[in-house]
């Protein structure tokens, strides 16, 4: 049976009109192999229907190119593309209770609206937003990540749109989307607080926010090997506490 939300040939095309320039965040002309800045010129690639919206201080970065080598070594693409499709049922309850905990405090926001997941991964919580209504802009630097969720969007035929896009840049116009909605994304970032404020910038409604909290029992987790540090890809996991994530969003006027 299709999905309740399955797109329609004018859905891609209103979420990529809320899309800006990465660099000056100008408004975009789009062509089949690229995408031009109206503004500032800047020209970003696009690859196998799938834009690159990424500034030159980004690609250029030395800790965003670790993090993407690391990144494309580790993936089982038929895995990441399925979840939790496929999976034991255990598992599939559990990524299911964790979407549904993060939108308990939305209520009904979520179906109709315009969402961007960061740090998207291979788009599984792009497709449980699709599923429940929302149109979504799914953003991940790792370009492999970023295929996976188009594989995704085209075998469910969800309103998904893909993008390869920096966190700490979001390719979006200000106060543009109703809900920014992150799940184990930010703690890969050198600096997380970048990445909240972008997600608060780009955001009229709200944010769902689903990360490692800096806590006792984390610092125990850590201290028995249940949980790390330093991640594979060398860089240290940046996990928040409550008291800075509540003085960041109140900077945009946005309150718990």
């Amino acid at each position: 049976m299709p999905p309740p939300n399955i797109r329609d040939g004018g859905d891609l095309r209103r979420l990529r009109d809320l899309l800006s320039c990465p660099t000056c965040h100008g408004g975009l002309d789009w062509r089949e192999d690229r995408v031009a800045c109206n503004s500032c010129g800047k020209t970003y690639a696009v690859v196998d229907g799938v834009p690159k919206l990424v500034s030159d201080e980004a690609e250029a970065d030395a800790f965003k190119i670790q993090q993407v080598e690391a990144h494309e070594r580790t993936r089982d693409a038929r895995f990441e593309v399925c979840r939790p499709g496929g999976t034991p049922a255990f598992y599939g309850w559990l990524m299911q209770e964790k979407y549904r905990r993060s939108v308990l405090g939305l209520g009904r926001v979520v179906e109709g609206a315009t969402v961007v997941t960061v740090c998207a991964g291979s788009g599984m919580d792009a497709e449980f937003l699709a599923r429940a209504g929302a149109k979504v802009i799914a953003t991940d630097i790792f370009p492999g990540a970023v295929s996976r969720i188009k594989r995704r969007a085209d075998n469910t035929r969800l309103p998904i749109l893909p993008i390869v896009a920096d966190a700490e840049r979001l390719p979006i116009a200000t106060a543009c989307i109703d809900l920014s909605y992150v799940h184990d994304g930010l703690h890969h970032l050198e600096d997380p607080l970048l990445g909240l404020h972008e997600m608060a910038r780009v955001s009229m409604c709200g944010l769902s926010i689903t990360e490692p909290a800096e806590a006792t029992v984390t610092r125990i987790a850590v201290q028995l090997g249940l949980a790390v540090e330093i991640e594979e890809s060398g860089n240290r996991v940046g996990r928040l506490n409550l008291a800075t994530l509540v003085r960041a969003l109140a900077d945009h006027g946005f309150r718990p």
